[in-house]
């Protein structure tokens, strides 16, 4: 939904009769304020996608950390990390909320985990009531085999 809610918020704009530019000018403004957090439940997954390298892998399964990442410049960057999958989805929550200002754009991203996307539904709902939207999502696929089962992850941008 990091592109979708520009694509959705252009979709808008030109509903309501916005000419060419300012349909093209919505979908830039949106896309820009969008951020993406992710927490995956293995690092095994990452290692083999090469977006961590063999080392970092081993060295956080053994220690069972629970990286939360964010996307920087398309690229899967640490920021911050964790060692309990609880305190990872705290973190994650805490990230958006900081991230949200005012009407925010949400969606929760989960890869064969819907119950715990639903929960962390429920706790967005509850600290950011204004938001414009809360959608939860199934990743595809093809983003799935990269983070693999488990993985959750929630995109917020300003509307």
């Amino acid at each position: 939904m990091g592109l979708g809610f520009a694509a959705l918020e252009a979709a808008r704009a030109a509903e309501s009769g916005a000419d060419l530019d300012a349909v093209y000018s919505r979908a830039v403004e949106v896309a820009a304020s969008g951020r993406t957090l992710l927490v995956v439940d293995r690092l095994d997954h990452l290692r083999r996608g090469g977006r961590i390298g063999t080392a970092t892998a081993l060295l956080g399964t053994a220690l069972a950390m629970k990286p939360v990442l964010h996307l920087v410049d398309g690229k899967l960057v640490l920021r911050e990390k964790t060692r309990t999958m609880t305190k990872a989805l705290a973190k994650l929550v805490d990230g958006v909320v900081s991230e949200a200002g005012p009407a925010p754009l949400l969606a929760v991203h989960h890869r064969g985990a819907p119950e715990r996307a639903h929960l962390l539904a429920e706790q967005l709902a509850e600290r950011i009531p204004d938001a414009a939207e809360l959608l939860t999502c199934e990743i595809d696929g093809v983003l799935g085999a990269h983070v693999g089962p488990g993985a959750i992850g929630i995109v917020v941008a300003r509307r």
